[in-house]
């Protein structure tokens, strides 16, 4: 298993279910198994976090669609645009 890392473009909160990072594309994961995932700062501390794909998709006036980690257990203030996730347990599924 090889690992992937992605710029995190957008970070933002769904109330009651936690942090969410949003990468500049669109991944080959499917929804509903965990995913082990390592997030770097812009000033190189790192955490790892278990995350869940979800779907974003925007109609402006095209369609734009882009993946979404719902990280467990992490509060926003960690995570910050502009760092990097890496999925440590990358496959395609």
């Amino acid at each position: 298993m090889e690992s992937r890392s992605y710029a995190i473009v957008e970070v933002f909160d769904i109330t009651h279910r936690g942090t969410v990072v949003v990468i500049d594309d669109v991944i080959g994961l499917s929804g509903g198994k965990p995913v082990r995932v390592r997030i770097t700062g812009p000033d190189g501390a790192a955490f790892d976090a278990v995350a869940f794909v979800e779907r974003l998709l925007r109609r402006v006036p095209t369609v734009i669609e882009k993946t979404a980690l719902l990280l467990q257990n992490v509060p926003i203030d960690d995570v910050s645009a502009g760092a990097t996730m890496t999925l440590l347990d990358w496959h395609d599924r």
